[in-house]
């Protein structure tokens, strides 16, 4: 494991969500897991001085259908670079291509 601290929250991104907007200090992380390979790579960085870790959860690009989600590796993934995953959350994509950003 690098020399990259761990973070303080751990964020899965779903349909539209590939990305955390205004993150310093980035680093991808690539890590094999006992269940196999996460995803994608997990962005390590801060927002507002808090540490973060994320993972899309079909990979960049949206490349992994729902039905073959390494869902096991990617939670072992994270849970080496986070303190906690706390209270999991949904975000439903829009439709509506106006809708800019969903949180």
């Amino acid at each position: 494991m690098p020399n990259t601290p761990k973070a303080k929250i751990a964020v899965i991104g779903g349909t539209g969500l590939e990305d955390i907007e205004g993150l310093t200090e980035v680093q991808q992380v690539n890590i094999d897991t006992p269940f196999g390979k996460p995803s994608d790579a997990i962005t390590v960085g801060k927002l507002d001085d808090v540490g973060i870790a994320f993972l899309p959860r079909h990979g960049r690009g949206h490349f992994i259908s729902p039905t073959e989600l390494p869902v096991r590796a990617n939670i072992y993934a994270l849970n080496r670079w986070a303190w906690s995953i706390s209270s999991p959350c949904a975000v439903a994509a829009a439709s509506n291509r106006n809708t800019r950003r969903v949180i």
